[in-house]
């Protein structure tokens, strides 16, 4: 049988100790116990101070496969994986992103690594994501994206033996994939956007990882578990940064024809929206609504040289995204989608965002 290349393993910390206590520790462990020959883990903190890098110093520092990196603060996702990536030893031929609250079964890299060497159009991979409370219960199996800017979680709760095969997916979330080294090359070295900090950021790297020619999927018989731990409702202004990142999503990835379509509509849906907050009195998140297009304007430059660049190694088109069913066109906006037509159009999936 051929060797399995070398992987990197990125696991990214914010004050895991306070948010997560012992479960932090399980998943590192079942993480270091991994079947899989040649393989390092870099546990990149995100300015925490809780006492979680003395933490795990303490219980596996003495692992020679683990670097543990600091940053002075925190990040975010997006610049924190950024910096990780640029400790990646280099004869490692893929990278792995796992959030510090994934568990993860002793095969799943394996399983993992020769499904990609066997298949090299693939350019990431999102092992099936399951409930660490509820084993049996998809969390995630690959997410997909809708011409006005939703993201939607395909199979949630659906039980996890009734996905059986591979299967192409819009993007792999964030919590766990694998992605080719060489894709990053392409992609100026740079897993995601700086400015994206938070939401958003994994659905623009799959869109681009297709729009590249390179392709995304979920391979059922890699099985990890996921907490969803708290700390991102906790340090994250989330309305904000969703919707700022949405516009910039959009605006750098869709061919031009489809782009025009959303911005006439989605300007009325957010219309219509902020007048349903301030009915409603939630005037927070309207204002991180006016606050997220006061972003994206005062941006605007900075987002058209992004989606030159992006354009500019497009090699598909969105008709080609739509076959795959990574772009789900819908002819009623997201605001207003039934759960019952969701639910069944989508197979189980619903929107997250």
């Amino acid at each position: 049988m051929k060797e399995l290349p070398k992987v990197s393993l990125i696991l990214l910390n914010y004050n895991g100790r306070r948010y997560l206590g012992d479960v932090l520790d399980r998943c590192l462990a079942s993480i270091l116990k991994t079947d899989y020959p040649d393989f390092e883990v870099i546990f990149f903190d995100n300015g925490s101070v809780d006492g979680s890098v003395d933490q795990i110093e303490r219980k596996f520092g003495d692992d020679p496969r683990l670097k543990i990196l600091r940053a002075k603060a925190n990040l975010g996702y997006a610049r924190g994986n950024n910096e990780a990536v640029l400790h990646v030893d280099p004869s490692a031929k893929y990278v792995v992103l796992l959030n510090n609250d994934v568990e993860v079964e002793r095969d799943w890299l394996r399983q993992t690594i020769e499904f990609m060497e066997e298949n090299p159009d693939v350019g990431a991979l999102q092992p099936i994501v399951l409930s660490f409370y509820e084993r049996e219960r998809v969390l995630m199996a690959g997410m997909t994206i809708s011409l006005y800017g939703a993201v939607y979680n395909r199979y949630y709760y659906t039980p996890a033996d009734s996905i059986k095969n591979p299967f192409y997916i819009g993007y792999p979330s964030g919590c766990a994939f694998v992605i080719r080294r060489s894709i990053l090359v392409g992609f100026y070295n740079k897993l995601f956007d700086d400015d994206y900090f938070a939401y958003y950021d994994d659905a623009d790297l799959g869109w681009r990882i297709w729009l590249s020619g390179s392709k995304c999927v979920c391979n059922p018989r890699s099985r990890v578990f996921h907490v969803m731990s708290p700390t991102a409702s906790r340090v994250l202004s989330e309305s904000f940064h969703e919707r700022k990142n949405m516009y910039i999503t959009m605006f750098k990835n869709l061919e031009a024809r489809h782009l025009y379509f959303l911005a006439v509509r989605l300007a009325v849906l957010e219309f219509v929206k902020l007048l349903q907050l301030i009915y409603l009195r939630r005037p927070k998140i309207a204002y991180s609504i006016v606050r997220a297009l006061g972003y994206f304007l005062r941006n605007f430059k900075s987002s058209l040289l992004k989606r030159y660049r992006v354009q500019s190694m497009r090699r598909v088109t969105d008709d080609y995204l739509v076959q795959h069913g990574v772009l789900v066109k819908t002819s009623l906006p997201y605001h207003f989608l039934p759960r019952r037509w969701i639910q069944k159009r989508f197979k189980g999936c619903w929107y997250v965002r």
